[in-house]
């Protein structure tokens, strides 16, 4: 095949490829926004001492909805190398075998990690369960929350310093910097500890450190925040909301 040729198939690939990539962020969106849905569905099964067992049900949809993000984001992702190659004329002329192998690794190395390994650390989950526990409750590390499988062992002492793994952190309502009800919360993705968005800024910049790491105020929390570990938390304040008028309720 000459140069020509390779570089017309080339070309009448790249469109293709740029339609398959737009197909696979769409379906990245759709999976997000099922996972968005559930660790509220989760906090209120939990309410009800017999739907408890739904929770378990969801938890089998979580880990399968990671499946698939992780899934569609390793083909969108070998997708855009080649449409990468293709650009820079760095193209083999056996892309659909490229693609195959490419993917196949990824989901293979993905399928060989244990579920500690393929969950423990995602935020998603980490906010999936951590919703199942109650306001005031301890939530112990999420690694004791899943089984352990042959190949954990070696994981562990690494698990324990991990930044994303949620070890001890306790779900509360309350703002450790103002002791009041949350207010327009956020979550340090560091260690899931929660703050009143005003109160966790105004610490962070009275540090001097607006652009820098400072300990976070929870007490005896042995991580770090900062604006950029901070993400927004709607999902919480509709729960401090639902607590509130829960326990006005409960006085009459």
């Amino acid at each position: 095949m000459s140069g020509t040729d390779e570089r017309t198939i080339e070309a009448g690939l790249a469109p293709r490829l740029r339609q398959m990539i737009v197909q696979h962020k769409n379906v990245m969106t759709q999976i997000q926004a099922h996972l968005n849905l559930l660790p509220d569905m989760a906090a209120d099964l939990e309410e009800y001492e017999g739907e408890r067992h739904r929770v378990a049900k969801l938890d089998q949809s979580a880990r399968a909805l990671l499946d698939l993000m992780h899934e569609s984001e390793c083909r969108e992702r070998t997708l855009d190398m080649l449409q990468s190659s293709i650009a820079q004329g760095t193209a083999s002329t056996d892309l659909v075998d490229v693609y195959k192998q490419h993917v196949g690794d990824q989901l293979d190395t993905y399928e060989a990690r244990t579920s500690r390994q393929k969950y423990a650390r995602n935020a998603h989950y980490i906010d999936f369960r951590s919703r199942e526990v109650n306001g005031d409750g301890a939530m112990p590390p999420l690694v004791d929350l899943i089984p352990a499988e042959p190949g954990d062992e070696q994981d562990t002492a690494q698990d324990e310093d991990d930044d994303i793994v949620v070890g001890g952190t306790v779900l509360q309502y309350r703002c450790p910097l103002t002791a009041s009800l949350l207010q327009d919360p956020v979550i340090n993705t560091k260690c899931q500890h929660a703050y009143s968005r005003d109160a966790i800024h105004t610490y962070i910049r009275d540090q001097g450190h607006t652009g820098l790491q400072v300990a976070c105020p929870a007490a005896g929390c042995r991580q770090w925040v900062s604006m950029t570990s901070l993400r927004d938390a709607p999902d919480l304040q509709r729960r401090v909301d639902r607590g509130v008028v829960l326990s006005i309720l409960l006085r009459f």
